[in-house]
């Protein structure tokens, strides 16, 4: 049985309940990425994509569905993106200002993100390849 990746944005909404204790906030924006993350990869890796290789898997992932011409494709992309950001300042960064704003922002951008994948056709995703022109 494979792990629902949801329940780690159920956990990310318990941890930010604890509004007084820094590290379950932190926590809830790592967790927040990690489910969104793993939905979008699950949904690109049904329509056959793989990372070229596994530095940079993040990156790889949100712009696959940025180069996507679906209108969701790129809201994915820039939502995900911005989490991730997020979730880089609440793992490696000693000092964040407004954390419990970053916190509300990443649930509320989690939630959203994750409905978006939910409503994409099937066959979306797709591994668009880069289009190169020489001037």
């Amino acid at each position: 049985m494979s792990f629902d990746w949801k329940k780690y944005l159920e956990l990310a909404k318990k941890l930010a309940a604890d509004q007084g204790d820094e590290a379950s906030l932190r926590s809830a924006v790592s967790r927040a990425y990690y489910c969104v993350f793993h939905l979008a990869m699950m949904k690109a890796r049904s329509n056959d994509f793989r990372p070229k290789d596994d530095a940079g898997t993040h990156d790889q992932l949100w712009t696959l569905y940025g180069r996507n011409a679906d209108a969701l494709c790129p809201k994915i992309s820039n939502i995900g993106a911005r989490l991730k950001r997020r979730r880089v300042k609440a793992d490696y960064y000693s000092n964040i200002n407004k954390l419990q704003d970053e916190v509300a922002d990443a649930l509320l951008d989690a939630d959203e993100c994750i409905a978006m994948i939910a409503t994409l056709p099937r066959e979306l995703p797709v591994d668009v390849p880069r289009s190169w022109s020489v001037h």
